[in-house]
C-alpha cells in the first residue's frame, strides 16, 4: 500500500567538538582565543604526492578512534556505545 511511517524518535544531548585544535569545548574554546588553527603541513601527504599537503587531524588516542568506528573492508561506521573519556 503506502510508506510505513516510524514514530521512533531520536534525541541528541550535549555537546561536544573533535576538532585539529581542541577535543572538548574548553579546549576548542581557548585554541580558538588563542588564534591556534590546528592546520598544519602533513608529511604522508608529500609522501603520497597530494596536491595539497596541509590539513588537520585531531589528536586522538587510537584507543578513542577504536572505541568509536569500526572498518569491515570499504566501510568505515560509527560504533553506537558510549567512547572512553578523553584525557588532556
Amino acid at each position: 500500500m503506502g510508506e510505513r511511517i516510524s514514530n521512533s524518535r531520536v534525541v541528541i544531548s550535549g555537546m561536544g567538538v573533535v576538532a585539529p585544535n581542541g577535543i572538548g569545548l574548553s579546549d576548542f574554546e581557548k585554541a580558538l582565543r588563542n588564534g591556534i588553527s590546528g592546520i598544519e603541513f602533513i608529511p604522508r601527504l608529500k609522501a603520497l604526492n597530494f596536491g595539497c599537503q596541509v590539513g588537520g587531524i585531531p589528536p586522538l588516542a587510537q584507543e578513542h578512534i577504536d572505541a568509536c568506528f569500526s572498518c569491515s573492508g570499504s566501510l568505515l561506521s560509527v560504533k553506537a556505545r558510549k567512547p572512553p573519556a578523553i584525557s588532556s
